[in-house]
């Protein structure tokens, strides 16, 4: 019988084996820690109450249940008792080199070594203290131009310099844009009676024209020429002495005339006069001879009433000219000079002509003779009804094109009216259904309406410049139409009239309003 053998290599992993039986039930674990209290759920709907069910039969005891998963890990426990010490354990691993000790005491002084070798050059030691300043040494040859530095940055400004030389004229500039057409000025004073001209030749007689518009008033013309012997004519009062001429023919005496006033023109100025623009030859007003005006057919009397309506007509457009009516043809230039003129003229509608420079271009106005006002009309005067649906918190009525104030009178005569007065007024009243224009609700004034003047300047309800309320009609929002009226008025007049209002309280459905611009009065 051998020996026994070596042990063989291991043989190769079997596959695994069956599940065993499942163990006893594992003993059950420590309680876990308290959850936090969960919210409180929402009361669900009251169910109906069922009735009483009998008690059930006792079940059988169930299966033993699976082992359920392990409890959460328990609170840490008590520290345990101290054990027995220990046996002592292997040698540690070597420590680590100890810390430099302290410096031992200096030895003695050894003998003194060879020389050695020459050291490294040191590092550069710090700048030593400035020395005293040398003598000046000799001046040195000039040294290479070195590239030229940075541009520095520009200096203060310097002090103003002398006014320099005055310079040659310079070339004659471009001829420069048309400038735009002025404003027409105010009438200048007269002017210097003119020089008296030389005597021109004398005309042939022209044919007699038919009577022309009324002329202005010349000056005085010089004695002319004896004229044609009239006939007799009636003998008037003795007038203001007139310029020496020279000696006429002798006359037949006349009867007497009628009385009547002198103003210093002869018969030939006057009939030039009545026959203006359509008389040919000299100018019968200038030191010629007067152009025969008369006709062969018109008989003494005929001419005599030609002369003597000519002076009326030269007399009446002295008095017009010289206190003018308030007529069209004769305007005024403001009331205030229309009631000096005629103190007991009645209020009523005038034409003015502030600016005196045509009739053609005057202006119809109502006169206040109490308080010497004159007073514009705009126009028109009343709105349609206005009703605006918009988002915008404000709204300037006249900027939205829904009602465009204007007056009977251009800018340029009211600019007049304006420097000829001292203050001005005006009224506008602003009609409303359920629309604030200056109270609102307990007292609340944002809403209020405001005004553009004439040289666009806000007025508003608080502030420098303000107007004033006469009545409130429209803090009442009833359903009706009622009315508030504003009054402006100012010292400086060149702020009225008015050409614009803004509405705050007039943009939602069932909002209404009308404005009523007065009149505008300067005075």
């Amino acid at each position: 019988k051998g020996s026994i053998g070596a042990d063989g290599p291991p043989g190769p992993q079997g596959t695994p084996g069956p599940n065993g039986p499942p163990g006893d039930r594992g003993s059950p674990g420590l309680p876990g820690p308290t959850g936090p209290v969960g919210s409180r759920g929402p009361m669900g709907a009251q169910g109906e109450r069922g009735e009483s069910g009998p008690p059930g039969k006792e079940g059988p005891s169930g299966p033993p249940g699976l082992q359920g998963p392990p409890g959460p890990m328990g609170q840490r426990g008590e520290r345990g008792e101290e054990g027995p010490p220990g046996s002592q354990g292997p040698p540690g691993l070597g420590g680590r080199p100890g810390d430099k000790g302290p410096p031992g005491t200096a030895g003695r002084m050894g003998p003194p070594g060879a020389p050695g070798l020459p050291g490294p050059s040191g590092k550069t030691g710090p700048p030593g203290p400035t020395g005293t300043r040398g003598p000046r040494g000799e001046t040195g040859p000039p040294g290479i131009v070195g590239q030229p530095g940075m541009v520095g940055k520009p200096g203060p400004p310097g002090l103003q310099g002398p006014p320099g030389e005055l310079g040659g004229r310079g070339p004659k500039g471009s001829k420069g844009h048309r400038g735009l057409i002025g404003l027409q000025g105010l009438p200048g004073p007269m002017g210097p009676q003119g020089e008296k001209g030389p005597p021109g030749q004398s005309g042939t007689n022209g044919e007699p024209g038919s009577p022309g518009s009324r002329g202005p008033p010349g000056i005085d013309g010089g004695v002319g020429p004896p004229g044609m012997m009239g006939a007799p004519g009636p003998r008037g009062p003795s007038g203001e002495e007139g310029k020496r001429g020279p000696p006429g023919e002798m006359g037949p005496p006349g009867p007497p005339g009628p009385p009547g006033e002198s103003s210093g023109y002869d018969a030939a100025a006057l009939a030039a006069m009545l026959g203006q623009g359509s008389s040919k030859g000299p100018d019968p007003l200038s030191a010629d001879e007067p152009a025969r005006m008369f006709g062969p057919e018109l008989s003494d009397d005929d001419k005599k009433n030609l002369v003597i309506r000519a002076y009326k007509k030269l007399k009446e457009s002295f008095e017009e000219f010289k206190k003018p009516d308030g007529d069209k043809n004769s305007p005024a230039k403001t009331c205030k000079d229309l009631h000096k003129n005629f103190p007991d003229k009645q209020s009523g509608d005038y034409w003015i002509d502030p600016n005196g420079a045509d009739p053609k271009d005057a202006i119809l106005v109502y006169c206040d003779m109490e308080t010497k006002a004159t007073c514009v009309q705009s126009k028109p005067e009343m709105s349609d009804e206005i009703n605006i649906v918009s988002d915008e918190k404000e709204i300037w009525v006249g900027e939205s094109n829904h009602y465009d104030i204007n007056y009977k009178a251009d800018s340029n005569q009211l600019s007049f009216i304006q420097l000829l007065s001292e203050r001005a007024e005006q009224q506008v009243t602003y009609h409303c259904l359920n629309s604030w224009a200056y109270e609102g609700r307990k007292g609340n004034f944002r809403k209020a309406l405001s005004f553009m003047s004439w040289n666009d300047l806000e007025i508003k309800n608080r502030g420098r410049f303000k107007y004033q309320v006469l009545e409130d009609g429209c803090s009442d929002r009833d359903g009706r139409w009622h009315k508030t009226v504003f009054k402006l008025e100012s010292n400086k007049p060149t702020r009225l009239p008015v050409v614009d209002l803004r509405v705050e309280d007039a943009g939602r459905p069932g909002q209404k309003f009308k404005v009523e611009v007065g009149q505008v009065c300067f005075s």
